[in-house]
């Protein structure tokens, strides 16, 4: 199912933006956020309200492992690099302890690009994971993030790709500019997601129901700036912008 993620609204008039996450903090967790296969770099959230020590923890990928090292604050993320992962299929456990084979010792689970690699057994036993799925590779230089966290239930289905950050969640869309020329909107806004991702609604009066626009054209100007047009319409249009995958 597609679920907004993130809404950039405005008018004339006034900008005003919100942010929708289904996941809470207050859930106790220590999560795999992202992953950037260009630079080998995964980010782990502790959704804890405590300090977790991570000295005794283990990434595992096609049974290769690396040991953690250091603590995590509560809320924090912290970016650790993985020289090991393949880049155009692997699986990536994060686990307490070196008991790789127990479900309970396994924190999380993904893999990309093939299914059936190394510990993706462990993590179907722990029912996190669906047997033999697989991520999708992102683009170039892209990242993969994690919606939220879930104390229980599937996994794979909890990601999206978008532009690298170092924190959890992504940053939200932000504004630059909204001019209307010759009957058309241009907007133009700093965005962590896909061009693909982005939807555009449009409405002419304040309080009806904003209608998705058919075709609006996005261009990517690189490091998250999109250029967002599609035709102006009424002497008053209420717009809003947002990602959804």
């Amino acid at each position: 199912m597609k679920t907004p993620c993130r809404l950039l609204s405005f008018c004339v008039a006034a900008v005003f933006s919100a942010f929708f996450l289904s996941s809470a903090l207050a859930q106790s967790k220590v999560r795999i956020t992202s992953v950037t296969l260009s630079t080998r770099s995964v980010g782990i959230t502790n959704f804890d309200s405590t300090a977790v020590d991570v000295s005794g923890w283990w990434f595992c990928n096609q049974f290769i492992y690396q040991t953690l090292g250091g603590a995590i604050a509560p809320g924090e993320t912290r970016q650790f690099t993985v020289n090991t992962l393949n880049q155009n299929g692997s699986d990536l456990g994060l686990y307490n302890s070196p008991d790789f084979g127990n479900p309970a010792a396994m924190q999380d689970f993904l893999q990309w690009g093939s299914g059936f690699n190394g510990r993706e057994s462990v993590a179907v036993a722990k029912k996190i994971w669906t047997t033999g799925h697989f991520l999708a590779l992102p683009p170039t230089g892209k990242t993969l993030h994690c919606r939220g966290l879930s104390e229980t239930g599937l996994r794979d289905n909890n990601w999206f790709a978008g532009w690298p950050s170092a924190t959890f969640p992504v940053p939200d869309i932000t504004f630059e500019s909204a001019t209307v020329t010759g009957g058309e909107w241009r907007i133009i806004a700093v965005s962590p997601y896909l061009t693909s991702a982005h939807r555009v609604d449009a409405g002419s009066a304040f309080g009806n129901a904003l209608v998705e626009v058919a075709a609006p054209t996005i261009t990517e100007l690189g490091n998250g700036r999109i250029d967002v047009r599609f035709p102006a319409t009424g002497a008053r249009q209420f717009t809003r912008l947002r990602a959804e995958f």
